[in-house]
């Protein structure tokens, strides 16, 4: 089976160069050679499988759960495709295994089994094959273990989301506000970029959320069905935190379950990398305060499950939602100039501050550095940003207590007007605009 997003995704393929040189010196050695290749759903596993057997040797085997007779049915009707033969006395996977060695005929080759739970008696009969071949052998997952897998593997590679610039090197034809919006929105899954494929982010949200088919949303649905939480609380605990709820015994209260019910619930959803756990910085309440950390859910559930306007509306375009999407990127705004500050401002990391009374849509990024604390506002709106948001970023900054030095910040994506551009320059304030964020 072919991966429906490949296609775009090789024609601007980016951020996978470590990989590529890994896999490719595990390829260079001799005797036997087996890796594993694992990351999350729509993060380019069979894109990057693609490349790297480009020019080489290859036979990619593509499984979905299932069961043993269906990875056994797969892998040969694959096999008799790269080799023109027929193969009816194939009854058991060893069987198979066993036509397979016979076909690559000891020369130089690359297998691939791109699949993610390999069913009992088929991972058996793959771990037997794995351990005597002399071919690269690469296994994919988008699960870390494989319960029946117990291989010695010479190469592990996770694949985790591609940054930022990378991102926007896959929408060359978007202006950079829009490329930022589109990272927001689905984060760094290069799965969801190739989909977020028009000239504009207006144009993508109508497709893909919006469209006769919004296949992100679907995708969304998806991932809650595929979660280890029951589908009904894994929705209603990310829609809890999508309406800034946090911490543990409120989302507990909200869905009428026990606390420690919830915060078994969590902790699974934290696994599965649904939600986070933010870091608290000065005087900010130790309890475990919890957002949204997968983008496409925390867009999802934010803007369009919880929009009347899309659930009743018959007819609908971005304009209908556009307020509910700039609050969304206001506050999806603040990780990214967290990351910013690590990247760009000597910070050794970053975290979050708010009160005892405060729901998450009013936590402060805060850049820690060794000298100060960097205590910042992020906004993303259309209109400049005046001295009122410099005097209630003050106000907020006063209440901080348990840092050192303090040094305040302001991230905006529309620039400031002169007022605040003065007494900032004055009070040493830090400003920083889209051209510099960007």
């Amino acid at each position: 089976m072919s991966n429906p997003y490949s296609s775009i995704i090789m024609a601007a393929f980016v951020g996978r160069e470590e990989e590529l040189k890994a896999l490719n010196g595990l390829y260079s050695q001799k005797g036997r050679r087996v890796g594993f290749v694992h990351g999350g759903p729509k993060m380019g596993m069979t894109t990057l499988m693609e490349r790297f057997c480009e020019e080489k040797k290859h036979l990619i085997f593509e499984y979905r759960d299932g069961t043993d007779n269906e990875h056994l049915l797969i892998s040969v009707y694959a096999l008799e495709k790269y080799t023109g033969e027929y193969y009816p006395d194939i009854k058991t996977p060893k069987d198979f295994f066993e036509k397979l060695s016979d076909a690559l005929g000891g020369k130089k080759s690359v297998v691939v089994f791109d699949g993610n739970q390999y069913p009992e008696e088929f991972a058996k009969a793959l771990k037997e094959y794995l351990d005597r071949s002399e071919n690269t052998n690469i296994v994919c997952s988008k699960k870390p273990d494989n319960s029946y897998l117990e291989v010695n593997f010479d190469l592990t590679l996770e694949l985790s989301p591609l940054s930022y610039e990378d991102c926007v090197s896959l929408h060359p034809k978007m202006s950079r506000i829009d490329a930022l919006k589109t990272y927001l929105t689905v984060g760094g899954v290069p799965g969801y970029h190739a989909t977020m494929n028009k000239s504009d982010y207006k144009s993508c949200i109508e497709k893909n959320f919006l469209g006769a088919f919004p296949r992100l949303c679907a995708e969304a649905e998806n991932i809650a069905l595929k979660s280890s939480v029951p589908y009904d609380m894994c929705s209603a605990i990310l829609s809890d935190m999508s309406a800034f709820v946090g911490r543990p015994i409120d989302v507990a209260n909200r869905e009428n379950i026990s606390r420690q019910l919830c915060d078994l619930y969590l902790k699974k959803m934290e696994a599965e990398g649904l939600i986070e756990q933010i870091t608290a910085v000065g005087n900010s309440p130790k309890k475990p305060v919890y957002i949204v950390k997968n983008r496409l859910m925390a867009f999802y559930h934010t803007v369009i499950r919880m929009n009347p306007a899309v659930i009743y509306g018959k007819k609908l375009d971005y304009f209908d939602i556009a307020d509910s999407i700039e609050m969304y990127l206001e506050l999806a705004l603040r990780d990214f100039c967290g990351k910013y500050m690590v990247k760009n401002m000597g910070c050794n990391g970053y975290g979050y501050w708010w009160t005892k009374d405060d729901n998450t849509n009013r936590l402060n990024v805060c850049g820690i550095r060794d000298d100060c604390v960097l205590i910042a506002d992020c906004k993303f709106r259309y209109d400049k940003v005046d001295n009122g948001v410099l005097k209630q970023l003050k106000a907020r900054t006063e209440a901080v207590e348990e840092v050192n030095e303090k040094r305040l910040v302001i991230f905006s994506m529309s620039g400031f007007d002169n007022k605040i551009s003065r007494k900032a320059a004055e009070g040493g304030i830090l400003l920083v605009s889209a051209d510099n964020l960007l």
